[in-house]
């Protein structure tokens, strides 16, 4: 776990120091793109071998449905309760007419 810690610390850095050129900043995406890919594949690979996690598929896909779908229910209602809570506007409101903003700039 270390390692991936130091490495994502490491890469935080260099992006913050500005240690990488313009030409390498422009081929990042893909290159994560690519490895996301790579692991995608390589997990699906490993599933594939191990005939005991096969047998286990379709308890292992409901309850993966399960977890994801509580996980999406309970961060909406968590964002609801803060929400009313915190006072926030509705994002409309905030809008000018038009879909512009009224001099608040750019949202994050």
């Amino acid at each position: 776990m270390w390692m991936v810690i130091v490495a994502l610390l490491a890469g935080f850095l260099m992006g913050h120091f500005n240690v990488l050129s313009e030409k390498i900043r422009g081929y990042v995406s893909n290159v994560i793109t690519f490895c996301l890919i790579m692991l995608l594949l390589l997990i699906g690979a490993k599933i594939g071998l191990d005939r005991e996690m096969i047998h286990h598929l379709s308890t292992l896909g409901i309850q993966s449905f399960l977890l994801a779908f509580s996980t999406i229910v309970f961060s909406l209602i968590s964002l609801y309760i803060l929400v009313k809570i915190l006072g926030w506007e509705d994002e409309t409101k905030m809008m000018g007419k038009g879909g512009e903003s009224d001099d608040m700039g750019h949202y994050c």
